[in-house]
This record gives structure tokens, sequence and C-alpha cells, in this order.
């Protein structure tokens, strides 16, 4: 595990563009299924690679095509996620129970299941609704407000946002590299 990480985190120096995103997930893909937090990661990683190719397909008509393929992969990515990871933590609870540790009250069982579930923290979450305002920034308010003004801005805002995005998932793959030395 710690060679995938590694690779990951030296194929961020090499692919020193748009498409930098797409190693790092590669072989995130990996280890995902094997953690509750790698594959938080990676599934948050692939929706801002994805995003970031987006202006490498910008005719009016490649729109619609490109946003439902990354709603698509989004859901089958959260459907499956989920069903592993819960059914992992069915599968602890069955032990727990068997082995007569099940005397917590159902409140307290119920609030660590749904901590320990596939859900995000708030700047990943803050991070995904930026996605968002930055796409309906850029497909609407931009070209209605500025018109044929600087056209290069919306593209450049994507890059910039998709950017913090790479970094953030750079800063969190050395970090667990480093917690695992």
């Amino acid at each position: 595990m710690d060679t995938l990480r590694l690779h990951m985190w030296l194929s961020v120096w090499v692919a020193c563009s748009r498409e930098s995103g797409t190693p790092l997930c590669d072989p995130l893909a990996v280890v995902a299924v094997q953690s509750l937090e790698d594959a938080k990661h990676f599934f948050w990683l692939s929706i801002v690679s994805c995003r970031s190719l987006f202006p490498l397909l910008y005719q009016a008509q490649e729109y619609p095509i490109k946003v439902l393929l990354l709603l698509l992969s989004t859901i089958l990515m959260f459907t499956g996620f989920s069903a592993l990871f819960d059914a992992d933590k069915a599968s602890e609870a069955s032990k727990a129970s068997a082995l007569g540790k099940g005397g917590q009250s159902k409140k307290s069982r119920s609030t660590r299941a749904k901590k320990r579930g596939f859900a995000f923290g708030w700047t990943v979450r803050a991070y995904l609704l930026g996605i968002i305002i930055v796409e309906l920034w850029g497909q609407f308010l931009y070209p209605y407000l500025f018109g044929d003004k600087f056209p290069f801005m919306p593209i450049m805002m994507v890059s910039v946002y998709c950017a913090f995005g790479i970094v953030y998932s750079w800063i969190w793959q050395m970090r667990s590299i480093l917690v695992l030395s």
C-alpha cells in the first residue's frame, strides 16, 4: 500500500497539466476498496479530476453529455461504496453483538454508525458545493453579465478551482504517507 501511495505522489510531478488528477486516481482506485478513508478520498478526487477535464470538451452540444457522465459515475461510485462499507459495518455490528459487546444504547450505536458511514466532512462538502457554484457561474451567469468579454475567464476559474482540489489531494496523500511511515 505504501508503494501505491508513493507512486501516486510521484505521478503528480510527472503530469503537470490539467489531467494531473487522473494519474492520482488510478493507484488510489486499487486501495479505495480497502479502507473507508481511501474510498472517500477516491470518490472526491475522481469528481474533481473529471470536472477538471470539462474545458477540454468546450462545444455546447457536448455539455449535457459530460454532465450526465459525471453524474452517472458519481451515483454509481456512491452507491457501490455505500453498499461496500455499510456491509462492513453490518458485519462488524453482528460480530460485536455475538461477542456480547452489544450492551450500548440504541442512540449511541446509531450515532456512531452515522459517523463511520460513507459521509464527508464539511471541508469536502463545501468544496463540492463550490464546484456547482463555479459551474453555474461559468455556464450561465458569466455569459449573461459579461457577454463575450474575456471568454477565457470561466475556463480559468474552473482550472484554478480544480487546482486547489488537486493540491488538497496531494496534501492529504502526503499526510497519510507520513502518518503510515
